[in-house]
């Protein structure tokens, strides 16, 4: 064991600095995600924005799990390689395998709690009992350099993401007023003629809120009675940044749409959007009302 003991101002600047890189690295990575979703949110077919395997879902939900992998690679996060720290087994003093690496660091959702345990104990926070790991210095009395084990690199990486993927469903379910649900609707039933009927009725509010509403209805979901409506609603305003503000457009916008199919009759998809010359806003979301109280 290093004579040397890990004390809590180390551990904590590490945790700090490992969380500033790992920030950057996760919005490194999301950025092009961020790019391009906005670039089709401007794309006139809205169904593109409806597709079933939203691969920039998958990309962000890839990206924030590296965070949960940050130390897979030999026991040492970046910030750990900077601050000549490892992770370690409590009971043979060897380096952490990837998978016991990723098992203590799932606790950092309750990072608050884990902070607070390691004040009073430096060298192991909550995943670390766990785990049955330590963070200690690196020493010469262990090889601090295993063999990277890539089999298990891969395999923490996919369960890490498995995991995010999984709990995003359980927080997704419900948001604010919109469900997160994505109909399986027929494409060979698009209504053309109800569609124009939508966008004639929604071009009155033309001059208030929208420069111009893209909408497609399709008449049939498999395995539900519904329509399903997607539409993409261009603002005059960034409206977007005031909550209060889009909620009343929203409104006054769903209010026309029921006045042309009942409120209990269709899915909607929608996408608000703004593209100001310095500014560039959007918004979208599933709205299933059946669900809604």
């Amino acid at each position: 064991m290093n004579s040397k003991q890990i004390n809590a101002v180390n551990r904590i600047a590490a945790m700090f600095l490992d969380h500033l890189v790992m920030t950057f690295i996760i919005m490194f990575l999301a950025m092009p995600v961020f790019f391009i979703g906005f670039e089709s949110s401007l794309e006139n077919d809205t169904m593109a924005l409806s597709s079933k395997f939203d691969w920039k879902f998958i990309l962000m939900i890839l990206a924030v799990s590296l965070y949960f992998n940050k130390d897979i690679i030999q026991g040492k996060s970046i910030a750990k390689r900077a601050l000549n720290q490892e992770v370690v087994n409590i009971n043979n003093n060897k380096v952490a395998s990837p998978i016991k690496c990723l098992i203590r660091n799932l606790f950092i959702v309750i990072w608050p709690i884990e902070v607070i345990v390691v004040l009073a104990n430096p060298s192991r926070r909550i995943g670390d009992f766990v785990a049955g790991t330590r963070i200690d210095y690196v020493s010469s009395e262990r090889d601090s350099k295993p063999k990277i084990d890539f089999k298990q690199v891969a395999i923490s990486i996919i369960i890490g993401f498995l995991i995010l993927f999984g709990a995003s469903f359980l927080v997704k379910e419900k948001v604010s007023e919109g469900a997160f649900v994505s109909p399986d609707y027929i494409e060979s039933s698009f209504n053309k003629e109800l569609s124009l009927n939508f966008e004639e009725k929604l071009n009155e509010l033309q001059s208030k809120y929208l420069l111009n509403t893209n909408v497609n209805v399709y008449d049939s979901i498999k395995s539900d009675s519904l329509k399903f409506v997607s539409a993409t609603f261009y603002l005059t305003q960034n409206f977007i940044e005031n909550e209060t503000q889009l909620e009343e457009i929203k409104n006054e916008i769903f209010n026309t749409m029921f006045g042309i199919v009942p409120k209990g009759g269709f899915i909607l998809f929608g996408k608000f959007v703004y593209d100001g010359r310095s500014t560039k806003s959007s918004t979208e979301r599933y709205y299933d009302w059946r669900n809604l109280k």
